[in-house]
């Protein structure tokens, strides 16, 4: 009947195509999985963005071959929430919806940076800054600065860091006396 035919929507089922056990989308399943849990949607997170599909959510249930799709992924870099603020993450856990041509999955951690504007793990560039060395001495160096350390740290001139911490700057002073030549003796 009509009503019973609107009363169906896609989901994710357990289904036997060509003899061989798998999942399948769409509306062509018995009412009765619904009353044995055997329908499947796609669980998303708090923006919407999906965790674990509903194909893989019913392959795992039911211990199907097509779980080989999902779970053989290339470790790759892509976008995250941590505590509310967008990361990225390296790993193969990332939804079945992202994908290279999406410009969701990244082969380095700057290029997910990068396309999400993430400018706490973009590299900065080199600058002058005072830093501890293994001995306990302070010294103006001249390379990329921690991501921790405060941009108020930052110089672009060597100067201008030894002008603030003028102990990571010793100056070394030549003596003032010279010490005399010996003779040279011209032979006869």
């Amino acid at each position: 009947t009509s009503t019973e035919a609107s009363s169906i929507v896609e989901k994710w089922y357990p289904d036997t195509v060509n003899g061989v056990s798998t999942c399948s989308y769409g509306t062509d399943y018995s009412q009765s999985y619904d009353a044995y849990g055997w329908l499947y949607d796609d669980e998303v997170d708090e923006n919407g963005e999906v965790i674990k599909s509903g194909e893989q959510k019913c392959c795992e249930d039911f211990n199907l071959s097509c779980r080989l799709k999902f779970i053989v992924k290339e470790d790759m870099w892509y976008p995250v929430y941590v505590n509310g603020e967008r990361d990225c993450d390296y790993g193969n856990e990332y939804p079945s919806s992202y994908s290279v041509a999406t410009e969701m999955l990244f082969d380095s951690e700057i290029e997910c940076c990068q396309k999400f504007e993430l400018s706490h793990c973009i590299p900065k560039e080199p600058a002058w800054f005072p830093k501890m060395n293994d001995d306990g001495s302070k010294a103006c160096v001249y390379e990329v600065p921690p991501s921790e350390l405060s941009s108020s740290l930052e110089f672009s001139e060597r100067e201008d860091c030894c002008a603030m911490f003028a102990e990571a700057c010793p100056t070394t002073t030549l003596p003032t006396t010279t010490t005399p030549r010996p003779a040279i003796e011209t032979p006869p």
